[in-house]
């Protein structure tokens, strides 16, 4: 799967990103949470990185916490964009800090 982890013979850690084998490969240890494998694809060839285990409900829950969370801004997205659909803008509030976010569509 996308985000897998596999150890091939000389040791060093590989994440299957979109390029990915579909099936067969080397022993596959876990998976990276979906919502940190955009963040791999980041990171250049070669960095360091660091995994922390998680449990798979520790997993669900962080998928469901962002779930809502996307949720709410769609919510706030149609609720201006309803106005004019094809422009809109919007203040959003995160984590305390306020940021003004215009769009239109193309």
């Amino acid at each position: 799967p996308m985000g897998a982890v596999q150890i091939p013979g000389h040791g060093l850690p590989i994440v299957m990103m979109a390029d990915r084998q579909t099936t067969g490969g080397y022993v596959k240890i876990g998976v990276v949470h979906a919502l940190d494998v955009a963040r791999l694809s980041q990171f250049m060839p070669g960095a360091s990185v660091k995994f922390e285990k998680i449990t798979q409900e520790k997993g669900i829950e962080l998928s469901k916490s962002e779930s809502e969370k996307l949720n709410l801004l769609r919510s706030y997205i149609s609720e201006y964009s309803n106005q004019n659909p094809m422009q809109g803008a919007m203040n959003i509030i995160i984590n305390g800090e306020k940021f003004f976010v215009t769009w239109e569509k193309l």
